[in-house]
């Protein structure tokens, strides 16, 4: 039924002459190699249990069964076909494994990128998938890195490694493998030396697999008896992993792009400072993504700076049309270097992303630098993907859903002085702060103060100030700065009284 669907979908799977693939026969501790997959994902073969010493060549004989020896017998323009044509999936192959061996996996990886002079070229022209439910970790999301295709162009590689946002994909350092009640310094050192080496052939082949340095950094400093999960769409976005199974916005807002340009900063200019907080994970289960910040000056520098700045020209018209959309940003590039370029053509919403070619976003950086993108792109940095498609699932997302949202609670001091800025309270109180991005690809920030009296007084800094929803905007109160070095005031427009904090407590 699976290869019938997807020859239906008129795909280059079709090529792949499909009824020749078999189950190998497996050890009982060796990974399988099952035929299909999960046809959205395009997948004609999935690899399915622990990654053992010797997977490697069953590997080649489970392409050779599946795919032929001589790809363009039958089909001349396969390549061509599948590299992004109108219509067509691109042939991957499913992973499902816990992980094993490093070594043997980087061995599965030599397969697909032609390492080793393989038996056929076309093994090159493979992607990589985790379908949702299901897991690649440790050695596993090593073979997982290895999904691409080979270009004709100076960018060489392509990677082309799409993860489900409901499937899993962890790294972690190599760890030590020494046999129960055998812990001799022979033995320790052993392990140990397997453990580098490996390491060390992964970095001789970071160019083959388009690897980021950041990504290896990041697996080496986990250590092997943790994990570290892929979650966030900044993360993807800077190791190109295409992330799918997710809502499209309604409409595209110049607020979308900026998300593209964030997303895409801390992979072209990895020097760039608090636009890589997402990689960092700060906002792990024990410390808020604000946590450590003032978030008044974080946020109203983010609104200031990036989304109520920029050019949108948008031209997609109604659902299903085709057109194009460019964005470019105007921030100084002294000041915070985003200073981005983006464009998307096609037809949108994309009813099926993974049809054609998924990285339909182009990015270009006045300090130089080109990438692309998925769609993912479009939701900020720090939005945890897999909250998102089960919050929302697949469909269209509206304008005032959440995206995103963090909040912390602060002891500070709210502060009133009446319209002839004379003081009328002064009293400890409790502050919240909430930052949260919407579907319209926004960030509204909040600060809620809570007096002693249990009354409320709301703060909104989404670009235009509020205070319990009536305009507000900054002042100067010569008695407020007799209070400290940080008090910063808000006169409401509404009863011409001014409410102050004390902003180094954020």
């Amino acid at each position: 039924m699976l290869f019938r669907h997807l020859k239906a979908r008129g795909s280059v799977l079709a090529a792949l002459g499909l009824n020749l693939l078999v189950a190998l026969a497996p050890r009982a501790d060796a990974a399988e190699f099952l035929p299909g997959g999960d046809a959205e994902l395009g997948c004609f073969m999935t690899i399915r249990g622990q990654i053992v010493p010797g997977d490697a060549e069953r590997f080649r004989d489970a392409l050779t069964k599946s795919i032929g020896t001589n790809p363009y017998r039958d089909n001349p323009d396969f390549i061509a076909r599948f590299d992004g044509g109108a219509g067509t999936v691109v042939p991957r192959i499913c992973l499902d494994s816990a992980g094993g061996s490093l070594a043997e996996a980087l061995r599965m990886s030599d397969v697909l990128t032609n390492r080793q002079s393989e038996r056929s070229s076309l093994n090159t022209a493979i992607g990589t998938a985790v379908a949702a439910g299901a897991r690649c970790h440790s050695a596993c999301a090593v073979l997982f890195m290895a999904g691409g295709s080979e270009s004709e162009g100076p960018a060489g590689r392509l990677p082309n490694r799409v993860l489900h946002a409901q499937g899993s994909l962890g790294f972690h350092a190599p760890g030590l493998t020494i046999p129960d009640g055998n812990y001799t310094a022979e033995a320790v050192d052993k392990a140990f030396t397997v453990a580098v080496r490996s390491i060390g052939e992964l970095s001789d082949r970071q160019a083959d697999l388009r690897f980021p340095a950041t990504l290896l950094n990041r697996m080496v400093a986990t250590p092997p008896q943790e994990m570290y999960v892929l979650s966030t769409v900044g993360e993807a976005a800077q190791w190109m992993i295409d992330v799918v199974g997710l809502p499209h916005p309604a409409r595209l807002t110049r607020a979308h792009f900026v998300n593209v340009c964030l997303n895409t900063q801390s992979a072209l200019m990895p020097a760039t400072s608090y636009l890589e907080s997402y990689a960092n994970r700060l906002d792990g289960p024990d410390s808020g993504f604000f946590a450590g910040r003032r978030l008044g000056d974080y946020a109203e520098g983010l609104l200031v700076r990036h989304y109520n700045r920029g050019v949108l020209k948008l031209a997609l018209g109604a659902p299903g049309d085709f057109g194009t959309a460019s964005f470019v940003s105007d921030p100084d590039p002294a000041e915070d270097g985003l200073n981005c370029e983006a464009t998307f053509g096609g037809i949108w919403p994309q009813a099926n992303p993974l049809a054609d070619n998924n990285r339909r976003l182009a990015v270009s950086f006045s300090r130089g630098g080109v990438m692309f993108l998925d769609q993912a792109a479009f939701y900020p940095p720090w939005t945890r993907f897999a909250d998102l498609s089960r919050e929302y699932g697949t469909g269209a997302l509206q304008a005032e859903a959440t995206v995103w949202s963090d909040s912390r609670s602060v002891n500070t001091r709210c502060i009133v002085f009446d319209a002839n800025d004379t003081l009328t309270d002064n009293d400890a109180c409790r502050a919240v702060e909430t930052a949260r991005f919407t579907g319209a690809g926004e960030m509204v920030v909040t600060l809620s103060f809570t007096w002693p009296s249990g009354a409320k007084t709301v703060i909104g800094l989404d670009g235009d100030q509020t205070i319990n929803g009536n305009s507000a905007t900054s002042d100067y109160i010569a008695a407020a700065s007799d209070l400290g070095d940080q008090i910063t005031c808000l006169r409401n427009s509404a009863s011409g009284n001014a409410f102050c904090f004390d902003r180094i407590r954020f």
